[in-house]
């Protein structure tokens, strides 16, 4: 089994969410000794422990967690009630093995407190494998791997300091989750709004006379890019670069999506796949938009009104002639929701529309005005659309 699913029954389970086939199912999966290291790997992610916490054993409390698993799935399935006192008792266990990992060199000796890390926090990940939550309050240093000073981050944005180096780079690798949005100021003066559910790949500093390169693994960025003729900066989505010297440009890489989007605000940019050869690429003009087939292999191209693709940026949704079926995944990202829809028809309706400040009930309510449908909340972030009544 492989994240995110067993990543989902651990959550689960230590949150007092789990029903009895789910504690069945990782009653299961712990009992494969190949799972033991995915299962560590959650903990060294998940948890810091205090320096002084020195008494547990770590072969007992693996013991005791995997005992009171199946103690407790038997239990459920006699009476399913589950006492308060067992998820103490489990929360103990679980900080005995974080404290194992960590006297391995799994954490930081410098992290003094219990920390779990938010799955919804935006996450900061250092070249040598070390997280840290970043927190939008106050002013913080950022630090490289060995402990120097390589930026600020202030708010909801991480500025590093000028400069480039002359041997290998490092990479930091900056994950937004959805319902939030963030900002960089690379070593080399670019400006990069980072939408929600995005992650990008990154230097600390760029190598004297190469290309700038970073990666937007998944999701949406604005980059603003800092003029360099000897030292092109270039946007890899997948298998597709984006190749520019300096301009402003929108790109768009979700899994979920069809095509690999890009949205040229000013200047100039080059598309062409990573195995293209030297003249096989498409220059993109301003106010045009160039979607990648990511099935076909084909690039199209169409202009566009540029604002409808940087909106997001000043905190807008702005909808025009979108299928609701793309509205419906842009505000599952927006609001940090999961939207399933059973009116099928509702997919295909193409709408006008602009928000602003509305919260996700709002939004669809409004929507409701141009076509009716219903909708339930089923949990404070999962809601689902059913065909109207009088239908």
């Amino acid at each position: 089994m492989k994240l995110p699913e067993d990543e989902v029954l651990v959550i689960k389970y230590l949150t007092n969410t789990s029903n009895i086939e789910e504690l069945d199912r990782l009653s299961k999966w712990l009992e494969d000794p190949e799972n033991e290291k995915l299962f560590e790997e959650y903990v060294r992610i998940n948890y810091s422990m205090d320096y002084h916490m020195n008494e547990y054993n770590s072969e007992n409390t693996k013991k005791v967690l995997l005992n009171k698993i199946r103690k407790e799935r038997k239990t459920s399935q006699r009476n399913k009630v589950i006492s308060l006192v067992k998820y103490a008792a489990v929360f103990v266990c679980v900080l005995g093995l974080a404290y194992f990992f960590k006297s391995q060199g799994f954490f930081n000796k410098e992290e003094l407190k219990i920390k779990i890390m938010d799955k919804n926090a935006i996450t900061l990940e250092l070249d040598n494998g070390n997280v840290r939550t970043i927190s939008t309050n106050g002013v913080e240093n950022v630090f490289d791997k060995n402990g120097n000073v390589i930026g600020v981050q202030k708010g909801k944005g991480i500025v590093y300091k000028s400069g480039k180096v002359a041997g290998k780079v490092s990479y930091n690798l900056l994950k937004v989750p959805y319902g939030k949005k963030f900002q960089l100021v690379l070593s080399d003066s670019t400006h990069v709004h980072l939408n929600s559910g995005s992650s990008l790949k990154y230097p600390v500093s760029f190598i004297e006379g190469e290309s700038r390169k970073v990666f937007l693994l998944e999701g949406e960025a604005l980059f603003d890019v800092t003029k360099s003729k000897s030292a092109p900066f270039i946007v890899n989505m997948d298998k597709l670069n984006i190749e520019v010297l300096g301009t402003q440009f929108n790109a768009s890489f979700y899994s979920e999506d069809s095509s690999i989007s890009t949205v040229l605000v000013e200047g100039s940019v080059a598309l062409y796949e990573e195995e293209r050869q030297t003249n096989e690429q498409l220059l993109l003009k301003p106010s045009y938009k160039a979607d990648w087939d990511k099935r076909k292999k084909v690039m199209s191209v169409e202009k566009v009104d540029t604002s409808i693709y940087t909106a997001w940026t000043k905190g807008e949704l702005l909808f025009k002639n979108a299928k609701f079926n793309t509205i419906r995944r842009k505000l599952e990202r927006h609001f940090n929701v999961s939207i399933s829809n059973e009116y099928h028809y509702l997919d295909n309706r193409v709408f006008n529309a602009s928000f602003y400040g509305e919260n996700i009930e709002d939004v669809l309510n409004a929507f409701i005005v141009d076509t009716p449908f219903e909708y339930k909340v089923v949990e404070k972030d999962k809601i689902i659309i059913v065909k109207p009544n009088n239908n």
